[in-house]
């Protein structure tokens, strides 16, 4: 692969689709570009359109990946001028191909035709996978080529595990005080409405309903309003977190349905604990009792 600079496209200065303002942050040809060439198509990636230029060929030409193509508006025909060490050279771009890049293997945005490409300066770049218990092997590596940069993605991945740990914990904290802070306002509602309900409650005993059927209804009730609660809580954390993975990270996320799932019957559970919390005192006072004090 090789680092450049990408001077033009369609022979004007590059510019990204999503900027429309004439900042200097749209000035793209102040910035590094990394690409490289072959003469095969790429493993995991998908042609999307185009063709690929055959082996053996000479043309000068390129392939972009999608998302480049659509932030700088490209497309089938144009033309990229690049700046390769101390060479400007100009490519057509003849097919526009979907990476993978959650395979691992190497990827770019920017493929030139490997017969087109000369004298090009460059450097090496490739990925291996090796096991845990020969980690140590990498330092003996590096000392007898001290030229050789390595990357332990291993150990970056490591890295992102603790801090999403981390991240999650800290969720899980504040989801705690919300289902505590959720608890209080119910038992404080529960606790402003007792005289209603305790009248309630004596007048459907003067008619026959035994405490049983009170407290089934109490139930119900508050299982209801639960699984209400819990609907919308599940669906709007699926959906708020599909949006940040896509929107955010550009990743697609698969709602965890079964921890999600859980914590909704947790909080449906809980809502029923604290209606017969609230109310078990009601169904205890008599119905005299609780006439006469109206």
């Amino acid at each position: 692969f090789s680092t450049g600079r990408l001077l033009a496209v369609n022979d004007r200065p590059p510019q990204r689709q999503e900027r429309q303002d004439n900042s200097n942050d749209d000035d793209d040809a102040n910035r590094p570009v990394n690409f490289s060439w072959r003469h095969d198509f790429p493993p995991a990636n998908t042609l999307l359109s185009g063709r690929y230029w055959a082996a053996g060929s000479t043309a000068a030409e390129a392939s972009i990946e999608q998302g480049w193509a659509e932030r700088y508006g490209m497309k089938l025909g144009d033309t990229v001028t690049l700046q390769m060490g101390e060479q400007q050279r100009s490519f057509t771009v003849t097919s526009i191909r979907k990476a993978d890049w959650d395979s691992f293997r190497v990827n770019f945005f920017l493929l030139l035709n490997e017969g087109a490409v000369g004298d090009a300066p460059y450097n090496l770049i490739t990925a291996f996978h090796l096991p845990r218990a020969q980690a140590t092997q990498l330092a003996a590596l590096t000392r007898d080529y001290p030229n050789i940069s390595l990357l332990d993605i291993d150990g970056i991945l490591q890295r992102v595990r603790e801090v999403v740990d981390r991240v999650t914990q800290a969720v899980q904290l504040v989801m705690g005080f919300s289902l505590l802070a959720g608890l209080l306002v119910l038992l404080a509602a529960l606790q402003a409405t007792a005289g209603e309900r305790r009248y309630d409650s004596a007048v459907l005993r003067t008619l026959g309903a035994t405490r049983t059927q009170l407290r089934g209804a109490v139930l119900v009730e508050f299982g209801a309003l639960g699984l209400l609660s819990a609907l919308l809580a599940v669906g709007a954390a699926a959906l708020l977190g599909s949006v940040v993975a896509r929107q955010v990270f550009e990743l697609t996320l698969s709602p965890p349905w079964g921890p999600l799932l859980a914590g909704g019957a947790i909080g449906v559970g809980l809502s029923m604990l604290a209606g017969w919390w609230g109310t078990r005192r009601i169904l205890h006072t008599p119905p005299a009792l609780a006439l006469r004090e109206v």
